[in-house]
């Protein structure tokens, strides 16, 4: 099995453009704001991550994909079901 750095260095190995610009904008190696991540509640720690440390992820994941934050998709705010 193979942490979610190495899938994208193996992938980047292969030529693959998306792992390029991973490996570009530094998600891999000890200074990966995927560190942060990893630690935080959403992942294998018990810290919350800190509106920085999202900002800076959200950002260089969109770079990454290659998607403008007003292209993501909306989806509709239901109703409550509570009375």
């Amino acid at each position: 099995m193979l942490s979610l750095q190495d899938d994208y260095q193996l992938l980047d190995a292969l030529g693959d453009e998306l792992a390029r610009r991973f490996r570009e904008l530094g998600f891999y190696g000890p200074k990966s704001p995927l560190g942060s991540r990893n630690q935080s509640i959403l992942a294998h720690g018990f810290s919350p991550v800190s509106k920085q440390v999202f900002a800076g992820m959200f950002r260089k994941t969109m770079e990454i994909v290659q998607v403008k934050e007003d292209e993501l998709p909306v989806f509709p705010i239901m109703g409550s079901t509570h009375r």
